[in-house]
């Protein structure tokens, strides 16, 4: 049996099979592809990831606009608190549950 894909970053709790988002015992609400950019970026932390890599993966049957990675980043931003990790890092990692 696999153990399961979560991703803890400061106190939020982010589990990719039960796509579940918490702060604590607080669920966090998102928009699902902006559910989908987070599980994206999660998957790659610890290194740059290109709007092109995210475009692929979120959308890959689909023609988007690069602006629509702005609209779900910030939906992000906001449900996690708003704050922007410097040079666009953040302190992400998988744990084992």
């Amino acid at each position: 049996m696999m153990a399961p894909e979560c991703y803890r970053f400061g106190d939020v709790t982010l589990d990719v099979e039960e796509r579940r988002l918490s702060r604590g015992r607080t669920a966090l609400h998102l928009p699902p592809k902006a559910y989908d950019v987070l599980v994206a970026l999660a998957r790659r932390a610890g290194r740059l990831v290109t709007k092109q890599e995210l475009l692929a993966e979120v959308w890959p049957d689909a023609f988007v606009e690069e602006g629509i990675l702005t609209v779900h980043i910030a939906a992000l931003r906001k449900a996690l608190g708003g704050a922007r990790p410097s040079r666009g890092r953040a302190a992400m990692g998988r744990t084992a549950e």
